[in-house]
């Protein structure tokens, strides 16, 4: 009898995204499957070994040569290795599997995973690779289905990526370690960037560009000059269905070369970089800190001198008994919790009239009834997105999403459930059903219910 495959969610360190392997795509499809098959929250350690019914494997992959390459995937499983690299330069080097066979009666691989893998795939052993930058100790999940339909290594490898930063819309990476992360001897075989460009890297992201499965395509890149030579490429994306373009960075097939640093005065590129500093200072040893992505964002969209003057009033308090926070500070700044920005913005004095006004107010018409309350309306529904904005950076959504779905396992609309997550429906039910349960669970924000909204702006019609 055929078996079911287990789940639909793959979750994995992003240090193991970002490590370095030449695994090929057929057993990258099986270790995820494995994958899979791990509960991050539940489990406490590997349950080796485990095993993938090869029928399963083909109705993902949809290869028909599987069968006939059994015998070289177990070779390659079992010798297969990667490389991890820390931010602080660690450098280590780990097997995959302890051991993979084929048992042919029942069409099934077994395999046993390595102790290494531990700390990328368990939650539990999130505390062994605690010396790893928070960008790095952060999982990124996504859907085994949806990234089983990538062909390429390549391709596979960038998917990865753009799942990793989806919700940023863009990443950046080093040319030299780009070329090293796709394709292994890349470097000296493709050594100029043209033929890089042209050999793997747009081939690779045409792919996933034309893969109608995929959510997150619009790909795009920026090769980034520093001096006569490109040596950075950024990566932009969106939507398959976003119709405005990202204001971070505009979509097109290749775009002209930047040039850095950027244009700001030393003197004012130095009091940004200090500003940031200062900002990933604000920490608690018992919680993770704010990252340098994070409090770049904090100062682009509000502005140097009012997050400046936010921090030097937090930096005095005591945070030891803050629940969550980088989840506090950013609130903080988005919400003018320190009354910050009337001290920047003084109102202007008005001249006093002659005596008071005797004009009566004029009642609204029925028409003009009908324009305030569809604006109050609009106005309501931009201050309800701007608290779930607040609400979605006290924590990881993906990891949330994935717990919500281990919540509801036993419920009869799991598939239902699974799917709106992953696809990010926000205007199904059971989005708001998931906003209202991490409303539960964060109860530092709260969200005002219409009529108490039009109470504290003085809304009466």
């Amino acid at each position: 009898m055929k078996k079911k495959v287990n789940k639909l969610l793959v979750s994995k360190a992003n240090l193991l995204i970002d490590s370095i392997h030449d695994i090929d795509i057929l057993e990258t499809r099986i270790l995820e499957m494995v994958f899979s098959q791990i509960s991050r929250y539940n489990d406490l350690d590997f349950k080796n070994p485990y095993k993938v019914y090869l029928p399963d494997l083909n109705t993902i992959s949809k290869n028909k040569t599987i069968y006939s390459k059994i015998e070289a995937v177990v070779k390659n499983l079992n010798a297969a290795s990667i490389y991890l690299k820390k931010p602080n330069g660690d450098f280590k080097a780990s097997s995959i599997t302890n051991f993979v066979e084929y048992i042919k009666e029942d069409s099934t691989i077994v395999l046993s995973l390595h102790e290494n893998l531990k700390p990328y795939l368990l939650n539990n052993y999130h505390k062994e690779i605690k010396e790893i930058e928070v960008e790095y100790t952060q999982y990124t999940n996504y859907s085994l289905l949806e990234s089983s339909t990538i062909t390429s290594k390549s391709s596979k490898k960038i998917y990865d990526k753009i799942m990793q930063w989806k919700s940023v819309g863009h990443f950046t990476l080093n040319l030299d370690e780009l070329k090293k992360w796709l394709i292994k001897d890349s470097v000296s075989t493709y050594k100029d960037w043209t033929s890089f460009k042209n050999g793997v890297l747009m081939r690779a992201i045409k792919a996933l560009n034309n893969n109608a499965e995929i959510p997150y395509n619009n790909i795009a890149i920026v090769p980034i000059k520093i001096g006569k030579s490109i040596q950075k490429v950024k990566f932009t994306f969106s939507l398959q269905n976003e119709k405005e373009v990202l204001k971070q960075a505009p979509l097109v097939k290749e775009k002209p070369l930047e040039s850095t640093p950027n244009s700001l005065p030393k003197d004012k590129k130095m009091a940004k970089e200090e500003l940031i500093r200062d900002i990933m200072s604000l920490s608690n040893p018992k919680q993770k800190g704010i990252s340098k992505t994070i409090s770049k964002s904090l100062i682009d969209n509000y502005g140097e001198p009012y997050v400046r003057k936010c921090i030097d009033l937090l930096l005095k308090e005591d945070h030891l008994n803050k629940l969550n926070l980088a989840g506090y500070v950013v609130s903080v700044i988005k919400n003018d919790w320190k009354g910050i920005k009337s001290t920047l913005n003084p109102p202007k004095k008005t001249t006093p009239t002659s005596g008071p006004s005797t004009t009566p107010k004029k009642t609204p018409s029925a028409l003009e009834l009908i324009k305030i309350r569809a604006d109050f309306t609009k106005k309501y529904a931009i201050y309800y997105q701007d608290q779930l904005d607040i609400l979605y950076t006290l924590f990881d959504i993906e990891e949330y999403k994935l717990k919500y779905i281990e919540l509801h396992r036993n419920d009869r609309q799991i598939a239902n459930i699974t799917v709106v997550l992953l696809s990010n429906d926000k205007k199904n039910l059971e989005w708001g059903k998931f906003n209202y349960w991490l409303l539960t669970q964060f109860k530092e924000v709260k969200i005002l219910t219409n009529i108490e909204y039009a109470q504290s702006i003085g809304f009466k019609y």
